[in-house]
């Protein structure tokens, strides 16, 4: 495995890796909904998680946009800086 020489190039450029960013934020902010309490904001234990269920299915729309990008070409060849 190596790394490519434009590194940086990429991590600003690719959107596979905006994406993954993006799919990253969903998962954590429904993983972290469980840590909340449900009466604090008023809401039932149901509606809670069923917020935290549409943070996850958003994260795996993310998650399957990642791998669609990862695979086309993004306009970023080793010779771009």
């Amino acid at each position: 495995m190596k790394l490519v020489e434009n590194w940086k190039a990429v991590l600003n450029k690719a959107w596979s890796v905006k994406l993954s960013w993006i799919a990253s934020a969903f998962v954590g902010i429904q993983q972290g909904i469980d840590y909340i309490p449900a009466g604090l904001f008023g809401a039932s234990p149901e509606l809670m998680t069923s917020i935290g269920a549409v943070f996850g299915a958003i994260g795996l729309v993310f998650t399957a946009a990642v791998s669609v990008a990862r695979i086309i070409d993004q306009g970023i060849g080793s010779g771009e800086s």
